[in-house]
């Protein structure tokens, strides 16, 4: 696998760094106005339209922020070389002649900060076996918000035709993909799907049950 070069890197880094600085800002600005007055005045609040919506106005901001600095997806932007992220509770084995390899294998021993790492474009690929939907669910949403696609992870009867539908979340299989820009002659959401369609090529059935099912 080819190396990022430092400038690259310092690239990288120094874009993280400006965009953790200016939500930071943002959600200290949200914290004093909140916080404004002697203490004995009573403030304005709003309420939200559902009380049971976790997203607030300033998670609002921070993503209009964020969208407005995006990362680079468009095709000429996009790696040479696929980075796979995987996860699994059990060794696979051998590979039975199923052909086909990937530059980098990597897994944080976190899903959700597996999906993390997806929905930043820092991997392209997410494959998830044996985990549980409370370990996935943030990470899902994050990663759907950002772009991503997230489908089933066992490979269909007929990878290369079967409808490629929304993840099942108490399935424990997960196959993700990260946001994609669109390139002559194809969508990016046919980008993704295509990305889904090698991958159901190239990976065994797995089997991991749920107790008293």
């Amino acid at each position: 696998m080819s190396a990022i070069g430092e400038t690259e890197l310092e690239e990288i880094y120094a874009f993280a760094i400006q965009l953790g600085k200016e939500a930071g800002d943002l959600l200290l600005a949200a914290a004093d106005l909140r916080m404004q007055g002697d203490g004995r005045k009573e403030q304005t609040s709003v309420e939200k339209a559902s009380s049971v919506d976790l997203v607030t106005q300033t998670d609002e901001a921070t993503a209009v922020s964020e969208k407005s600095n995006p990362i680079d997806t468009s095709a000429s932007a996009q790696r040479v070389h696929l980075i796979f992220f995987l996860n699994m509770a059990t060794e696979v084995g051998g590979r039975g002649g199923k052909g086909g390899m990937v530059h980098g294998v990597r897994m944080l021993g976190s899903a959700t900060m597996d999906l993390a790492y997806t929905a930043m474009g820092s991997f392209d690929i997410w494959w998830e076996g044996g985990c549980w939907e409370w370990d996935v669910a943030a990470g899902i949403c994050i990663l759907q918000e950002a772009g991503g696609l997230v489908t089933r992870g066992n490979p269909p009867d007929d990878p290369l035709t079967a409808p490629i539908e929304d993840v099942n979340l108490g399935s424990r299989l997960y196959l993700g993909i990260r946001a994609a820009g669109p390139s002559d002659g194809e969508t990016a959401r046919q980008g993704q799907e295509r990305a889904v369609r090698e991958v159901w090529r190239r990976v065994r059935e797995l089997d991991y049950s749920r107790p008293g099912i």
